[in-house]
């Protein structure tokens, strides 16, 4: 019922921004009979929802079987799952504590989900808060009620018990007050001196509300969570006699009774229910939901707070689904400077030698392919180096930079035609370029599809496409996948090979003219099998066997537009 419950508060919360289908995968759709649920349409199954962008689960051990055929329908943020299924969800979030170390994108209190209803009320102060409330949750498997309604009677306190939609406390013989679940619980829970329930979100509803905890855990897996909450427990096993002296001597001791109110792993500021429609918001907003061949079948290698890095299980492609927008890192001139000389010695600037070199062989290959020198389009084209040496060349030249440090110096200094802004919000007139190139630049895009759709439509046919990307075949994602998984950049949404990169232009109309591996190093080869390096002819023969088998960390490939 907790899970239930989660699931409404969060449909309450986000009304009027989602329309929310609410499924039981692991009961029948008639126990939703006579719950108000919060706008949401009831289905019998995930599938009967239609078209959806998000998927929510709210479940303790999700198995790997079903979270993947939810994650086939759209990106799944899973709530405090603790099961294998995990792997495979988008967005994993966790706001109780965790029995063991698990994968997750967010952690803490303050993604509690409570019912909006909470905000409104005012906590009543401890000295005027009454009376002993039971509650055990919608269906209390355990009989927990009967067993402390027993033991408070024989204490000669009468208390109040809600019962749940899904349970019948076995408590008519007793001296009880008993209540529905159409009663206002929150108000209940703010108006009682103490409420006695097992390790869930009703604890920490009445820690907000001010009201002291007392826990019964009828399972060790509670149990041991309740102590990782320091929250205080009347214990989960022992007979009556000693679960009676343990209420006793807490019901006893005020000082005992509101030490759960000065608890701070117990906080929380009734936030969580937005916070967590933010993250689901976000998660259908998402852009790069899978792999580029959109298989749909995938696993978080790596979790972040604003994203989460997938390999797809069929292709092996990485890519990375972003929770929150990373924000605009390439505005900033450090991102040319400082950064860039922290990366590799020296600044984007100081290394106008190296990078005109390396743009001599690419557009040398391009003039190769063309029939004639014509107008070449370099988007990402920094500070213009490229585009001054294809001017040089006899190519008429024009570039696309985010970065208005980068455009401005390049229309300054090089006297080049450079536009601010996207790619893909750039006017940019259909088959009006004879080459269009991507150097390092496809992979910070995160619609891939929609960065090929509009080359493809800017270039005249037979024009050619030049895109350079790291290679997620080469040598250092084949031998130290752990490391290339660590230090993947936060900006890069796609980590292709040579031949899936080619399939996948393809489908977009391009044919492949020439690939052409770079990023030969064989000193990380030598270093992950442990040989000695430092021998020319060894050079020789690992360049020779990495070309033929695409392994070097990066690789260009030209295609043309059929």
């Amino acid at each position: 019922m907790g899970h239930l419950r989660r699931c409404l508060a969060l449909c309450e919360e986000g009304a009027g921004r989602f329309q929310p289908s609410l499924c039981l995968l692991r009961g029948s759709i008639s126990l939703l009979t006579g719950i108000d649920l919060a706008g949401a349409r009831p289905v019998r199954r995930p599938a009967d929802a239609g078209s959806v962008d998000v998927v929510v689960t709210d479940l303790r051990r999700s198995r790997p079987h079903e979270m993947r055929r939810l994650s086939r329908l759209a990106p799944v943020v899973a709530l405090d799952d603790a099961g294998r299924g995990s792997e495979s969800a988008a967005v994993c979030v966790y706001s109780l504590p965790l029995a063991r170390p698990l994968s997750g994108n967010l952690y803490g209190p303050e993604y509690l989900v409570f019912s909006p209803r909470i905000l409104s009320l005012e906590p009543v102060p401890f000295e005027r808060k009454k009376g002993v409330l039971v509650s055990f949750g919608g269906s209390d498997p355990e009989g927990c009620t009967r067993i402390v309604t027993v033991i408070l009677n024989g204490m000669g306190i009468r208390p109040v018990v809600v019962k749940g939609p899904f349970s019948s406390p076995d408590v008519e013989d007793l001296d009880v007050e008993t209540v529905g679940t159409d009663t206002n619980l929150l108000k209940l829970i703010n108006e009682s001196r103490v409420l006695i329930t097992s390790f869930g979100m009703t604890m920490y509803e009445a820690c907000y509300l001010g009201t002291p905890v007392l826990l019964f855990n009828r399972s060790a897996y509670h149990q041991m969570l309740s102590k990782k909450a320091d929250a205080t427990s009347i214990g989960f096993v022992g007979g009556p006699d000693e679960i009676r002296s343990r209420l006793e001597a807490v019901l006893g001791d005020e000082r005992a009774l509101v030490r759960t109110l000065e608890n701070n792993r117990l906080k929380a500021d009734g936030l969580g229910a937005s916070r967590v429609v933010s993250i689901i918001l976000g998660a259908a907003r998402g852009v790069r939901k899978d792999c580029l061949f959109s298989h749909r079948r995938y696993a978080a290698v790596r979790r972040e707070n604003d994203y989460t890095l997938h390999r797809c299980r069929r292709c092996g492609d990485l890519f990375l689904f972003e929770i929150r927008d990373k924000g605009r890192i390439y505005d900033d001139k450090d991102y040319f400077l400082s950064d860039y000389e922290r990366q590799y010695g020296r600044s984007y600037i100081e290394d106008r030698d190296n990078i005109v070199s390396i743009g001599a062989e690419r557009i040398g290959i391009i003039e190769e392919i063309a029939v004639k020198k014509g107008r070449i389009l370099d988007v990402g084209c920094a500070l213009g180096f490229f585009l001054d040496l294809a001017r040089a060349r006899g190519w008429e030249t024009v570039g696309v930079e985010i970065s208005k440090f980068a455009s401005e110096w390049a229309r300054k200094n090089l006297s080049l035609d450079v536009r601010t802004g996207s790619f893909l919000e750039t006017d940019l007139p259909s088959a009006s370029f004879d080459a269009v190139s991507f150097l390092f630049v496809a992979e910070h895009a995160p619609d891939t599809e929609a960065v090929v759709r509009k080359a493809y439509a800017i270039l005249k046919k037979g024009g050619i496409l030049c895109v350079a990307l790291p290679n997620r075949g080469g040598v250092s994602y084949r031998t130290a996948k752990r490391t290339y998984i660590a230090d993947h950049p936060r900006d890069h949404y796609i980590d292709t090979t040579v031949r899936n990169l080619g399939r996948f232009l393809r489908g977009y109309g391009f044919r492949k003219k020439r690939a052409r591996v770079t990023g030969i190093h064989p000193t990380r080869f030598y270093r992950a099998v442990g040989i000695e390096h430092g021998i020319p002819r060894l050079d020789r023969i690992y360049t020779a066997a990495a070309k033929i088998f695409s392994l070097g960390d990066t690789f260009e490939f030209y295609a043309v537009k059929e």
